[in-house]
């Protein structure tokens, strides 16, 4: 039988090391701008790069959570910073919308995605439509 995973938040490198130091398996972000996360819970590319070597460090996977209800607007930014969010190392990416799946998989198609409790699945359609991610 398969464990489940301990995840824990990690809005700033402080949460960070303590979830590391209390036994996280794997740790979530925001990436500012395209989380549901508080803005005071997004960490900067260059934090999480060093976010991502800590956890690595001690054996515990990092994602980033892109799980906004995406307007047009937001679909350019994830095009934008995608590149940039990928180089960090992050093991994958959260995400709750359609469309930024599609974005996702269009610019980088190997990518691990989670889905977002934020997603509102509500019906079997849904869950078939994700299940097909």
């Amino acid at each position: 039988m398969r464990q489940p995973e301990l995840l824990i938040p990690a809005g700033n490198m402080e949460k960070l090391r303590t979830a590391l130091l209390y036994g996280a398996d794997a740790v979530y972000v925001g990436v500012p701008g395209l989380s549901l996360r508080a803005s005071s819970a997004e960490l900067s590319f260059n934090d999480l790069s060093d976010a991502v070597s800590e956890a690595h460090g001690k054996g515990v996977r990092v994602y980033a959570a892109i799980n906004t209800f995406a307007r047009n607007t937001d679909i350019e930014l994830v095009r934008q910073v995608l590149p940039g969010l990928i180089d960090t190392g992050v093991d994958a990416l959260i995400v709750s919308d359609p469309g930024l799946v599609r974005v996702i998989r269009q610019t980088a198609p190997v990518v691990p995605l989670h889905l977002s409790t934020q997603a509102n699945t509500t019906n079997t359609e849904a869950v078939r439509f994700w299940q097909d991610q």
